[in-house]
């Protein structure tokens, strides 16, 4: 019940389904990750460790090519 509510949502929200089925992968993906790294409590500070590692290292992989500073435009294209 609580996640087809949290479906129709996602679904209201990004008007394409791709998009939204993969912000639902996400935070399922999310949500088991969490679910096993508290079932392991003896292990949880090293594979909760290991995947802070993961999720960073896959958010500076997909912002690498990001401008933040907008360097490339020309002083024409900032005025």
């Amino acid at each position: 019940m609580l996640l087809e509510t949290r479906l129709r949502r996602i679904l209201g929200i990004f008007r394409k389904v791709q998009i939204a089925a993969g912000f639902a992968a996400a935070l399922g993906t999310l949500y088991s990750y969490i679910f096993i790294l508290i079932q392991l409590q003896d292990y949880a500070l090293l594979f909760g460790s290991i995947g802070l590692f993961v999720i960073l290292a896959v958010i500076m992989y997909f912002s690498r090519k990001i401008d933040w500073y907008n360097t490339g435009s020309t002083a024409a294209e900032r005025a």
